[in-house]
């Protein structure tokens, strides 16, 4: 198997892009599109077309507060992103405020971070971590 399958991508070639179909068929934490991109064998530079394929059922989740769960980082302008989100999109929640001490509860982290137009076709869930109680 090509390092391509062992990533769940699929890499074809047409037009003056490059597509590539990134399935996301098992748990992960902290997506970034960019980095997947280049792992599955995008140079970094020029435009890319890409279809990122969440599975029904499957977790892309932060582990802070301070990152968000899937972000796409820098994508050159003129690059065709699709979303195609059957899972769950999950920001971190934040700390509560703790008992005795009465700490100030803590915001929730943030699920998605696009920095680049995007199509998102959801039949799952996108959520933002709710804030800490106290």
């Amino acid at each position: 198997m090509s390092i391509y399958g062992i990533l769940g991508i699929d890499k074809s070639s047409s037009g003056g892009s490059t597509p590539y179909t990134l399935n996301i068929s098992s748990p992960v934490n902290n997506y970034n599109l960019r980095t997947a991109l280049t792992s599955g064998g995008w140079p970094g530079s020029g435009c890319v077309a890409a279809v990122v394929c969440i599975s029904p059922g499957v977790y892309v989740w932060a582990c802070s507060t301070s990152i968000a769960a899937f972000t796409t980082c820098t994508i050159p302008s003129g690059s065709t992103i699709s979303i195609n989100n059957a899972g769950y999109i999950m920001g971190k929640g934040g700390y509560g405020g703790g008992y005795p001490t009465c700490g100030v509860a803590g915001s929730g982290g943030a699920a998605m971070c696009i920095t680049h137009p995007v199509t998102i076709n959801n039949t799952g869930y996108i959520a933002g971590g709710g804030g800490g109680g106290g």
